[in-house]
């Protein structure tokens, strides 16, 4: 049972140590996915936040990631 995407008694068991080691091993097409879906969820539930023209940055600092060239 070392495989990280087998949810053994339910998901909400997991730690949240274990839910960042099941997370960080999907792909990088699967990663996206699961931010679409939450992204979806969260523009269905707020529509507003499209319309919202006076975003901040965020407070601290913002980390970007870059996939490596091919």
């Amino acid at each position: 049972m070392d495989n990280p995407r087998v949810i053994a008694g339910g998901y909400e068991l997991l730690t949240p140590e274990a839910k960042v080691a099941r997370f960080r091993a999907r792909t990088v097409e699967e990663r996206y996915h699961v931010f679409e879906s939450y992204l979806e969820m969260i523009m269905g539930l707020r529509p507003d936040l499209v319309s919202n023209r006076h975003a901040a940055y965020p407070q601290g600092s913002v980390r970007v990631v870059r996939l490596p060239r091919r």
